[in-house]
Order: C-alpha cells, then sequence, then structure tokens
C-alpha cells in the first residue's frame, strides 16, 4: 500500500499542514519526553534529598516543570508560534 499527500506550498493553510506533517514524528516524541516528566522529577527530588537540600516548593515544582517542558520542546526544535498560526 502508498499512500502520497500533495500540498500546495503556496497556499498558507496547505503550507502549514505540510510543516504539521513534517514535524509529526518531532511533535511525537517531545509529547513522550513530556509523558515522562513525572518519573525525571520523582528522581531530581530524589538527587535532592540524598544531597541534604529542602524539598522544592510547589512553586519550584511548577517552574521545573515550565522550564523543562520548553527544553523538551527545543530539544526537537518545536516551535509552537510556528505550527500554530
Amino acid at each position: 500500500m502508498e499512500s502520497t499527500l500533495k500540498f500546495n506550498l503556496d497556499d498558507f493553510d496547505d503550507r502549514m499542514a505540510h510543516l504539521r506533517c513534517v514535524k509529526s514524528m518531532d511533535m511525537a516524541l517531545t509529547l513522550f519526553d513530556i509523558s515522562n516528566l513525572f518519573k525525571v522529577l520523582e528522581n531530581e527530588i530524589d538527587v535532592r534529598e540524598y544531597a541534604g537540600q529542602p524539598p522544592m516548593t510547589n512553586e519550584e515544582v511548577i517552574e521545573w516543570f515550565r522550564v523543562t517542558i520548553f527544553e523538551v520542546m527545543d530539544n526537537y526544535n518545536i516551535n509552537l508560534d510556528e505550527l500554530i498560526t
């Protein structure tokens, strides 16, 4: 079986649809990494506890998630402004 997608790259909507198709694997990998952030955070908390550091405040946890999500997006070159215009 084969499938061919055609886009008119002179048309703005088609150009956006093309970009989203081209970036689909990167977006899927980004979502996969983001879905695993709770485990990463648990490890971060364990490391802090082992080092004798105080526990993270709610504000620190929220900021950690915000920063880390944007780092993951940068790692896969996902720019929401570019994909959702």
